[in-house]
């Protein structure tokens, strides 16, 4: 008999956004499980191994208070025609302009939507999940919603984290986000409390949770099949232009980072052309970051494209980029992250460029493992991209690099395994964790 989890997320499962894509690699091809999703937002699922999804948001809670919807839960259907519906694309802009008064809003709308009613319990009992599998967000609802569904099922919990979602500090100190930073607190500890077992995404917030929160705590990162037969083979000489390749999350930070690598591109190129810069993001850009882009002679800006298309992209280029920031706001926030893009670097057998410091987790982990060119200034990146001009053996060296630590650290099958195994083990032996 099937095992049935049930995910609630923020974001829909869509393979197309980062918690998607995640999620659908760590599941993929486990046997004899079923999974039913929960969201929270706008947007629609995009899955091929997830049968169920649910979805409560403003709109659904409006139309309740309205007495347009008896509740605010709804059966949501996989359409492909809605994925980039332009409630969504409205919504996402609304998210990039991050003005104070629509969180507040957002939270005004959960605190009196009444979403606790019968159709949600209804729902997931129909469903009746074994276990709740359970990303952990910095944010009041989400936690209110997990608390409340696991209070009125009793299943146990399997929490995962891939963020600092605690002991980060808010660069803001205005009395709306020191009072939200101590409510999430409170609602994030109360859920962590309540995990059989925790995941999380790096060994060093490993250590920190499991002293600090008193529970089990595991790494958990996606994973590929690293064989001799889904190797990419390399050719350094392929290409007669090197061919720079970026396919993720354009935060400001990152952008900074990514201004700079083009200018010296451009300077380097400027007798003979030796880079090019493919940047695809789906991050939703202003009007004067597009233009700043498109000022640079060397990159070209692609914006969003499916992700069924990246592996083929990633296989084209010679330089897969990864980029983070010194900026001390930022480094604070991430400095437990593990870029889960990463591990596709690794699968896709090319060298890959971190651009960013080394005491930060993920450049940490490359630097750590020697599987990357890292640049912490200008001045170190100027260097690595005049050598490979001058040895483009290099090329070669640092992909098999990539692939090696892959082949390490990141084999879907063994992670897969001990996955599988703490579910089954959770499940048979049920509650032990009986905090409130």
């Amino acid at each position: 008999m099937a095992i049935k989890i049930l995910v609630i997320s923020r974001t829909p499962w869509n393979i197309n956004n980062s918690f998607g894509n995640s999620y659908e690699n760590i599941f993929t091809n486990l046997k004899d499980i079923e999974i039913c999703n929960l969201y929270c937002d706008f947007g629609y699922p995009k899955s091929k191994i997830v049968k169920k999804f649910y979805r409560i948001n403003e709109k659904t809670m409006i139309k309740k208070i309205l007495g347009l919807n008896k509740t605010a839960i709804e059966n949501v259907k996989i359409d492909e025609n809605k994925f980039n519906n332009k409630e969504v694309n409205f919504v996402n802009r609304i998210k990039k302009l991050r003005y104070w008064f629509f969180y507040l809003l957002r939270d005004l709308v959960w605190s009196i939507g009444n979403w606790k009613d019968d159709g949600l319990l209804n729902a997931i009992k129909i469903f009746n999940p074994d276990i709740i599998f359970q990303p952990i967000y910095f944010s009041t609802y989400m936690n209110d919603i997990v608390y409340y569904v696991k209070k009125n099922i009793n299943k146990p919990i399997i929490g995962y984290v891939s963020d600092d979602v605690y002991f980060y500090r808010f660069p803001s100190y205005s009395l709306y986000f020191l009072c939200k930073k101590f409510l999430v607190r409170l609602k994030v500890k109360k859920v962590i409390k309540n995990c059989e077992l925790l995941y999380v995404i790096t060994e060093r917030q490993k250590k920190d949770y499991e002293k600090y929160f008193k529970i089990k705590c595991k790494v958990l990162t996606k994973g590929y099949e690293f064989s001799d037969e889904k190797k990419n083979e390399y050719d350094s000489n392929k290409n007669q232009i090197i061919k720079i390749v970026y396919t993720g999350n354009l935060a400001p930070e990152r952008f900074q980072s990514l201004l700079k690598l083009a200018k010296l591109t451009d300077y380097l190129n400027s007798e003979k052309k030796h880079f090019e810069i493919d940047v695809y993001s789906g991050t939703i850009l202003s009007n004067k970051n597009i233009k700043d882009l498109n000022k640079f002679r060397s990159l070209k800006y692609y914006g969003e494209i499916d992700n069924e298309l990246i592996p083929k992209i990633q296989k084209d280029s010679d330089i897969l980029l990864f980029l983070e920031s010194d900026n001390k706001i930022y480094k604070e926030k991430i400095k437990y992250s593990f870029s889960t893009k990463l591990i596709d670097y690794f699968f896709a057998n090319r060298t890959i460029l971190a651009i960013g410091p080394r005491n930060i987790a993920p450049i940490e982990y490359l630097d750590k493992n020697d599987s990357a060119l890292i640049a912490e200034n200008e001045k170190e990146l100027q260097k690595i991209l005049n050598n490979i001009i001058k040895n483009r053996n290099i090329l070669s060296e640092y992909a098999e690099k990539a692939w090696n630590c892959g082949v390490r650290n990141h084999q879907r099958e063994k992670i897969q395994t001990e996955l599988l195994n703490d579910i089954k083990i959770i499940k048979e032996t049920g509650l032990k964790n009986e905090s409130s």
